[in-house]
C-alpha cells in the first residue's frame, strides 16, 4: 500500500500558491498516484473552503492549532514574508516538517533562530529553489561538474520585468503589497534569494557592494488608490566569492530586457550562456546546446522540485535547499541591503556577526 503523506498548506488560495505549487505541483503529483491528504488554511476562510471543496481537500480555520496538532508530516507556506517566520517556528516546535517560500524571513535574526531550532529539533526542512529545477540550469550544474569552463574567472547575471503601475489605464500586474516593505515587500530578499542559491553552483557569495533605487516613487493599488513605493525598484550588485571569483547582478521590476533572466559564467575553456529554458557552452570550437547534449528533459520546475520534498520526507532523507541554504540566502540579502545603506564593500561574514 502506497505511503500517505498529509500536508498541511498555507497561502496557496493566492495566484502564485495556487497556479505554481497547487496546481501545477502537488495536485499534478497526486493525479499521478502519489498519496497526499491536503488541508488548507489561509487568511480568508471563505476562499480556503470554497478551494479546498473544488479539488477534494480538507480545510482549517484555526491554523494556530492545526500546527500544534502534530497531524501533519509536512507544513508548506506560500503566504507574506511578515508572518512566515513564526508560523515556521510553531511548525518546528510540534515536530512537524517545513517546505517554504523564499525568502525564510526577511530578519536575519529571525532566520538564524529558525536555522538553529531547525537542526535542534532535527526535522527536514526545505525552501523552494525553482530554478535549479529547470532545464537550463540542470544543464548548467551538469557543465560545472564535469568542468567544462575550467577555472572560472567571471560572473554576470541580470534579471529584468516591467511591472505596471496601475496607471494610465492598465491594470497591475504585481500586487501591490510586494512595493511595501511595512506590508512585507521586497526587491532584494525577493529576488537575490534567488540569485544566491544560483551562483553557489559555482561559488558561495563572500562580498558585496550594492547600489539600489527607487525609480517609481508612486503606484496604484487594487482599488486603483495610489500609493507610495517603499521599497527599491532596482539593485546592481558586485560580488567576489570565497575562491576569488567575481561578478555582477542586475535585478529591477522597471525595465524588462530581451531575455527576462540571464546569467553568463567565463572560464578558461569558454562560457555559459544560461536562462531557465537553455544552456549554451560557447568556446573557440564553437557552440554547443547543452539542454541537448545531456538529453534534460523539461518538466515544470515547482513540480520537480516538490517530488523531491515529497520523497525525502517519505524515506528520511535530506535534501540540498534545506534551511542551511535559507540562512545563506538571508545573509546574502542583509549584506546588500546594508552595503546599500552604508554605500560601502560588505562582507558577508560580516553580516553573520
Amino acid at each position: 500500500m502506497a505511503q500517505k503523506t498529509r500536508l498541511l498548506l498555507h497561502g496557496v488560495t493566492g495566484r502564485m500558491g495556487r497556479v505554481r505549487h497547487l496546481e501545477g505541483a502537488i495536485l499534478a503529483l497526486r493525479h499521478s498516484g502519489v498519496e497526499l491528504e491536503l488541508t488548507l488554511a489561509g487568511r480568508s476562510q471563505d476562499q480556503v473552503s470554497a478551494l479546498a471543496s473544488k479539488i477534494g481537500a480538507n480545510s482549517t480555520a484555526d491554523l494556530g492549532a492545526a500546527l500544534e496538532s502534530r497531524e501533519f508530516d509536512l507544513f508548506f507556506d506560500a503566504s507574506s514574508p511578515l508572518v512566515r517566520a513564526s508560523l515556521i517556528a510553531q511548525s518546528l516546535n510540534s515536530g512537524t516538517a517545513v517546505y517554504t517560500e523564499k525568502p525564510i524571513s526577511l530578519s536575519i535574526d529571525d532566520a538564524r533562530n529558525l536555522h538553529e531550532l531547525s537542526s535542534e529539533k532535527k526535522l527536514f526542512t526545505a525552501i523552494v529553489q525553482d530554478k535549479l529545477f529547470t532545464v537550463g540550469f540542470k544543464s548548467a550544474r551538469r557543465a560545472l561538474e564535469e568542468n567544462l569552463l575550467g577555472e572560472i574567472y567571471d560572473i554576470r547575471c541580470e534579471f529584468g520585468y516591467w511591472v505596471e503601475t496601475g496607471f494610465e489605464g492598465k491594470p497591475i500586474n504585481r500586487p501591490s503589497w510586494n512595493f511595501r516593505k511595512e506590508q512585507g515587500g521586497s526587491l532584494i530578499p525577493d529576488l537575490f534569494s534567488h540569485w544566491n542559491y544560483i551562483i553557489e553552483l559555482v561559488d558561495r557569495i563572500d562580498g558585496v557592494s550594492a547600489l539600489t533605487k527607487t525609480h517609481i516613487i508612486n503606484r496604484a493599488d487594487e482599488r486603483d488608490q495610489t500609493f507610495s513605493v517603499t521599497i527599491p525598484d532596482v539593485a546592481h550588485v558586485i560580488f567576489n566569492t570565497e575562491s576569488g571569483i567575481t561578478g555582477t547582478i542586475s535585478s529591477s521590476w522597471v525595465q524588462r530586457p530581451l531575455v527576462p533572466f540571464t546569467m553568463r559564467v567565463f572560464g578558461s575553456k569558454g562560457a555559459l550562456n544560461i536562462t531557465p529554458v537553455q544552456c549554451l557552452l560557447e568556446s573557440p570550437l564553437g557552440q554547443v546546446d547543452l539542454v541537448s547534449k545531456f538529453g534534460i528533459t523539461p518538466e515544470d520546475e515547482f513540480l520537480s522540485q516538490w517530488r523531491d520534498v515529497i520523497n525525502a520526507v517519505q524515506t528520511g532523507k535530506e535534501v540540498p535547499f534545506n534551511f542551511a541554504s535559507a540562512l545563506r540566502q538571508a545573509e546574502f540579502c542583509a549584506a546588500i541591503e546594508k552595503s546599500a545603506l552604508d554605500k560601502s564593500f560588505v562582507s558577508v561574514e560580516r553580516v553573520k556577526k
